[in-house]
């Protein structure tokens, strides 16, 4: 056990100094934390895990902020494009230009955040499955929530990179010598980590702004997985639990979608003290014309019918000199010093569930039970419904330029989308420089030269 306590006591040091909101947050127990206590105290193991989440919310991939998959893979792909730069750099013109090199900083930091904080996780979990003083309700708790959590870093690698390592130890010379895990390998052992934790949670949430993860987002994770293992029936009757879960509501007033009591979400970013806007709204308003930050594309824009609700409350148009510029404004609240009453970050929704049971639907030949699920989205815009007739060709093809016009800019689902139905080659039309090897991110280069297992580099780089 001493050796497992050393790296527990390094983790948690290293999270509760770097993460002060954490602590005013969670609270550390008045007691000095001793060896042999660690994780041994309630209190002290919920710090760990804030930090974990606070991780996520902030400087993670997901985050919603610059270097998240959000405002990378829509540059990445048809979604956003940028007008120039003031900084001078390139690296964001890489990514949007499909020139993307081992040596862009936005790839390293996609790679080091997400297994500094896997790093993270894993100490927590072994620390938690070592501990034998924690109350079994609590213990369960919180390891359900560390399982979902290291699952959703190891999802979005996989999908971006292709074969990656997969690091459980704490050994830091095992970690930096480590090999390859082939893809589907890595999925299968997200669907163990997501089996695990779908026994420990529950579907009730421990706030009421469900800023914590519950056994139905555990349920979305899976299916999504499942889709993507093409394991159709499991992700059918996985994300149909959560249609039916009576805890949501399709949210039917666009207004509300991105409101913190919105009937749809299923998980949501608590907004970080220091500021009153989401990370998504700093990310995509703009404070000056001409932009200096991400427009969205004319593909993306002409995607919206006249008639279509979402291109109203959801894109916002900025006019100077007779030159229009469009951006996401899907959230409102941007000030980032005063109080925001109504808006978090969404990470998970109900409408992605819909998704992900339709296309599940289709891939099983069932397109016309597959056709009313993808028809609420496009009801609640004020669209025609899509006819009953459609062969699977036609359906997946309506199914990709729908999930654009719900998705656009989140999480980086439009490549995930494209990807998984092998249709990135539609980005041919629009984006010059596309290969299909951009179908997976290059290794950064400096993690090729630390650990050379991870040789040969992803095809084409």
């Amino acid at each position: 056990m001493n050796k497992y306590i050393q790296f527990y006591i390094g983790t948690l040091l290293l999270i509760l100094f770097a993460s002060c909101e954490t602590i005013v947050e969670v609270g550390l127990p008045d007691n000095k934390i001793q060896a042999e206590t660690v994780f041994e105290d309630i209190n002290t193991a919920r710090s760990v895990l804030a930090g974990a989440y606070t991780n996520l919310r902030d400087q993670s991939l997901l985050s919603g902020e610059r270097n998240s998959v959000g405002y990378l893979l829509s540059l990445y792909t048809d979604e956003l494009a940028i007008s120039y730069d003031p900084q001078g750099t390139s690296v964001i013109f890489d990514i949007h230009n499909n020139t993307l090199l081992p040596i862009n900083d936005r790839v390293q930091s996609i790679w080091t955040s997400s297994y500094s904080h896997i790093y993270v996780i894993n100490s927590l979990i072994l620390g938690l499955e070592h501990s034998e003083k924690l109350p079994v309700s609590e213990k369960s708790s919180l390891l359900g929530e560390s399982y979902l959590l290291r699952s959703l870093y190891y999802y979005y690698l996989t999908n971006l990179f292709g074969d990656i390592p997969l690091v459980t130890t704490l050994d830091y010379q095992i970690n930096t010598k480590i090999k390859k895990t082939k893809h589907i390998d890595v999925l299968k052992f997200v669907e163990e980590d997501l089996l695990k934790s779908l026994e420990l949670l529950k579907y009730e949430y421990r706030n009421a702004e469900r800023v914590f993860p519950n056994k139905a987002v555990v349920e979305l994770m899976l299916a999504k997985t499942y889709l993507l293992m093409n394991r159709n029936e499991e992700a059918a009757t996985v994300s149909k639990k959560v249609i039916d879960n009576p805890l949501y509501l399709f949210e039917p007033d666009l207004k509300k979608v991105f409101k913190k009591t919105s009937l749809g979400t299923l998980w949501q970013y608590n907004l970080n003290n220091n500021r009153g806007a989401t990370g998504e709204a700093l990310n995509y308003t703009w404070f000056t014309l001409p932009p200096s930050s991400a427009m969205m594309t004319e593909s993306l824009l002409s995607s919206f019918s006249a008639t279509d609700s979402r291109k109203i409350e959801w894109v916002k148009t900025d006019k100077l000199n007779g030159q229009s510029w469009s951006h996401p404004h899907k959230y409102k609240n941007a000030d980032r010093n005063s109080v925001n009453p109504d808006e978090n970050s969404i990470l998970f929704r109900i409408e992605e569930a819909y998704f992900i049971y339709a296309e599940a639907l289709a891939n099983l030949d069932r397109v016309s039970d597959a056709i009313p699920f993808i028809n609420k989205t496009r009801q609640r815009a004020g669209l025609q419904l899509l006819p009953t007739d459609l062969t699977k060709e036609e359906f997946v093809g309506e199914m990709l330029e729908e999930a654009k016009r719900e998705f656009f800019t989140e999480h980086g689902h439009r490549f995930f989308d494209l990807k998984r139905n092998n249709k990135l080659n539609i980005l041919e039309k629009t984006k010059p420089n596309w290969e299909a090897k951009h179908a997976l991110f290059p290794y950064p280069e400096k993690e090729i030269l630390l650990n050379p297992n991870l040789l040969p580099n992803n095809e084409g780089y």
